[in-house]
This record gives C-alpha cells, sequence and structure tokens, in this order.
C-alpha cells in the first residue's frame, strides 16, 4: 500500500497500519498526532495488553503510542 505513494504522509502510515492490523475485535480506533512534539501514530485498545502483542513500537519510522480506550456507544443527541 505504502509502496506506491511517494511521500506517504502521517496519515497514509496510520491507514496502513490500520489495514495490517486487519480490524481485530480490541481495536477502537487508530489516530494520528503528537507526543511532545514527536509525531506518532496512537492505537487506542480495549485490551492494551493484548495489543502490545501485535502493534509495532514504531510503523514506517512513525512511533506507534498505544492507549486504553473503553468500549465506545454513539452518542445520543
Amino acid at each position: 500500500m505504502l509502496h506506491d505513494i511517494e511521500s506517504p504522509t502521517l496519515q497514509d502510515k496510520a491507514a496502513a497500519l490500520k489495514a495490517y492490523l486487519n480490524n481485530p475485535e480490541w481495536l477502537q480506533v487508530i489516530g494520528i498526532g503528537s507526543d511532545d512534539g514527536t509525531p506518532c501514530i496512537f492505537v487506542y485498545a480495549n485490551k492494551v495488553n493484548l495489543a502490545r502483542t501485535f502493534v509495532p513500537s514504531t510503523w514506517c519510522d512513525v512511533p506507534v503510542k498505544i492507549r486504553k480506550l473503553g468500549n465506545l456507544s454513539p452518542a445520543r443527541l
């Protein structure tokens, strides 16, 4: 996927990580941002210990941070 993109963005790299993980049941969402000024990919999971066994610490030279997030429910607005 990324080999087709000349200069992949952080968003492209996050999308490639999501595709690589193949939507496991513990995955809630993947986001992008920064940690202490360093661009990062954030993986939000409801089972952090399980996520740590599958999620690499870096992806395409970008640090990956795993964060705990419980199950999401839609807001009733």
